[in-house]
């Protein structure tokens, strides 16, 4: 059978269903990648696949199946395993009427897949550059460079017809001297690879080694620290990951009202300067518009596929304003609902990480975190790893390198001790750059950051 096109492929799914309702997204999605390491090119390679997401509902149970489809026959059989899986599941808690809709994006998405061309050519002539420069100062190289482009199309048995293109772009460096005594990391994040600039982030590590003339040893312990973009964006991630309102209700988050029960909305948590939002539409971070999942948990509803995203505030002033909701729970709970957003932005001041060092009589400046992973949902408790740069700070001035640490720290907590923001910055998280979340934040002063044990690591 013919090949067709992925508004055909979800078309002809939604028209094979003989369910109560029905969901159909196909994502087209296309990568460019060069990864390198020693000063060489070692792979690059480009990509590209349709899969197509079949979501039924019957008698309020759900059925969902996900493959790489490209036919229309192929589509239809996809939507009748899905009405199988239902038939054979129990009613959904969140069981609720599909959104209701006919609002589109419709776009020219095909027109916007980059021609693999122009990355190479990019990579090429930039990497190149970096590649030179690391090797007139005796350095290594190691990183990627990454181009994804996604085109998204729903459709749903009540009438949603939607669609939209999103690009990202990733460059992530690290920067060894000889004998790999010192490691630094840069990271820089985009749309098109056109707004990444290698050479400029090969030239931050290079100030960063700069800083490292000398090194010290210090113990763990509670220090004030001051944070990159990239340490802050990591843990607002994992803190939007715990911001359900339903947890919080059900008494199993931070966000849980231990003395009164319920949720913490309208709570001042943190120093008033903190403003965390969430926006579909914001300038060079625009992201998905309307709802579009396969699965329900805390944070979406399959239930709510297609409706639309708006802007929304998190944390107002120091006050938390908002928790994650879907239309089914915020119905039992009496709230508007809060749907989940593709992106963050921490509102921040003015300066840089190295502004900030500045401000602080005697602590750490931290460059990035690696490896953070739940200790206790309950308090928000991570846990992690700092890497490639942690300098002392003393009397304003970084005056050495120091050793990595594990630290113990809940993202609360950090914007709780937030003594101050610097420029709030498109940032690159080391560790979940690839989770499809933007996030725009500032560098940060943390008061109290728990550094638990020493780490040997680099």
């Amino acid at each position: 059978m013919a090949e067709i096109a992925p508004q055909e492929i979800v078309e002809a799914s939604i028209a094979a269903h003989q369910s109560d309702g029905a969901i159909a997204f196909a994502h087209s999605s296309a990568s460019r990648n060069a990864r390198f390491a020693s000063n060489r090119l070692t792979t690059s390679g480009e990509s590209r696949r349709v899969s197509l997401t079949a979501v039924a509902i019957r008698d309020g149970a759900v059925g969902s199946l996900r493959s790489d489809v490209s036919t229309a026959a192929d589509a239809a059989e996809l939507m009748r395993g899905a009405e199988k899986v239902a038939s054979r599941s129990q009613p959904a808690a969140d069981a609720f009427s599909l959104y209701q809709g006919s609002r589109t994006n419709r776009v020219e998405l095909e027109a916007g897949l980059p021609e693999p061309d122009a990355f190479f050519e990019f990579a090429a002539a930039h990497l190149n550059e970096v590649f030179e420069g690391a090797r007139a100062s005796a350095l290594e190289t190691f990183g990627y460079l990454e181009e994804e482009s996604d085109a998204v199309y729903l459709a749903t048995s009540t009438g949603c017809r939607d669609a939209w293109f999103e690009d990202r772009s990733h460059f992530g460096i690290t920067v060894k001297t000889e004998g790999w005594n010192n490691s630094v990391w840069s990271g820089q994040t985009g749309q098109r690879v056109a707004d990444l600039n290698p050479p400029s982030a090969f030239d931050h590590c290079l100030e960063l080694l700069s800083l490292a003339s000398s090194r010290a040893s210090v113990d763990a312990g509670r220090y004030d620290v001051v944070l990159s973009s990239s340490c802050v964006a990591d843990m607002l991630i994992w803190m939007y990951w715990l911001m359900a309102l339903r947890d919080a209700d059900e008494g199993k988050s931070v966000f849980s009202n231990r003395q009164a029960g319920g949720n913490r909305i309208g709570e001042s948590m943190y120093p008033a300067m903190i403003h965390l939002r969430s926006d579909p539409a914001a300038r060079a971070m625009e992201c998905l518009p309307f709802v579009v999942t396969s699965a329900s948990h805390s944070l979406e509803s399959v239930f709510d596929n297609g409706m639309p995203l708006a802007a929304v505030d998190w944390i107002d002033s120091g006050r938390q304003v908002n928790l994650v909701s879907t239309r089914s729970y915020a119905s039992k709970s009496g709230l508007d609902p809060a749907p989940y957003v593709g992106n963050l932005i921490l509102d921040g001041n003015e300066g840089s990480s190295l502004d900030l060092v500045g401000e602080v009589e005697r602590g750490l400046y931290v460059n990035c975190l690696w490896y953070i992973r739940m200790v206790d949902p309950q308090s928000a408790l991570l846990t992690g790893l700092t890497r490639d740069g942690v300098y002392l700070i003393e009397d304003g001035k970084i005056v050495g390198e120091t050793n990595n640490f594990r630290f113990n720290m809940s993202p609360v907590d950090m914007l709780s001790g937030a003594a101050a923001l610097g420029d709030s910055v498109i940032a690159t998280p080391r560790e979940f750059d690839d989770v499809g979340i933007g996030v725009k934040a500032p560098p940060m002063i943390v008061k109290g950051w728990n550094m638990s044990t020493v780490s040997d690591a680099l």
